[in-house]
């Protein structure tokens, strides 16, 4: 279960992207599509998609969309905890998709500063990243998931996108410091759900 190590020339969010950009064929690329082209314990690309899906203005803000993301999230995150060796997904949320012309716009609108972004990252503070880290941020982001649902509510969806993004990159990367900047964002986002969420109308939703 442990992250390999980053190679100098390594870009993660680029990286992820194309590679998330190239996982179909078709005109539309699906969530079980993404999940599959990544594996069952490459915890950290997973999490950078994830959570640059949630943060994409071309995705992320659509309504219901970190929903779905999250309940995706969610199976995998359990099954990484667990061990799994092929993720299982149901079939209907296996089959959302996401037009690639979207993924592949907001790659271009965002490479410049992800591209910047990108140099940040180096490795160091690695005891923080190894593989007893990476159950712990299998936690969190399962917490994340189950945040998406809540803080959709206050279109505040990018807190945990930012933060599963930073702890996918540090284990990618094995940049400790990184993930405690995932740490920090996770705090903030527990802090943000409990004094700002609605949560009378969040439990409407399933009544």
């Amino acid at each position: 279960m442990e992250q390999q190590p980053a190679n100098d020339d390594t870009e993660p969010l680029e990286d992820i992207l194309e590679e998330a950009r190239e996982s179909s064929d078709g005109e539309k690329t699906s969530v079980g599509e993404l999940v599959d082209a990544f594996g069952a314990q490459s915890l950290g690309p997973v999490l950078i998609l994830f959570g640059l899906l949630a943060l994409f203005p071309p995705i992320g803000a659509v309504p219901g969309v970190p929903i779905l993301l999250g309940a995706a999230l969610v199976l995998y995150s359990v099954q990484f905890i667990a061990g799994a060796t092929r993720i299982w997904l149901p079939k209907r949320l296996r089959e959302v998709s996401f037009e690639r012309e979207k993924i592949e716009n907001a790659k271009t609108k965002m490479q410049p500063w992800l591209r910047r972004i990108d140099r940040l990252f180096t490795e160091r503070l690695t005891v923080l990243v190894g593989p007893t880290s990476a159950r712990l941020v299998g936690v969190a982001a399962l917490l994340h998931a189950l945040l998406m649902i809540p803080l959709e509510f206050i279109s505040a969806v990018a807190l945990p996108g930012a933060a599963l993004t930073f702890s996918g990159v540090a284990l990618t990367a094995r940049d400790g410091l990184m993930m405690l900047v995932g740490w920090a964002i996770t705090a903030a986002a527990v802090y943000v759900s409990i004094a700002f969420v609605p949560w009378d109308e969040v439990a409407g939703l399933f009544s």
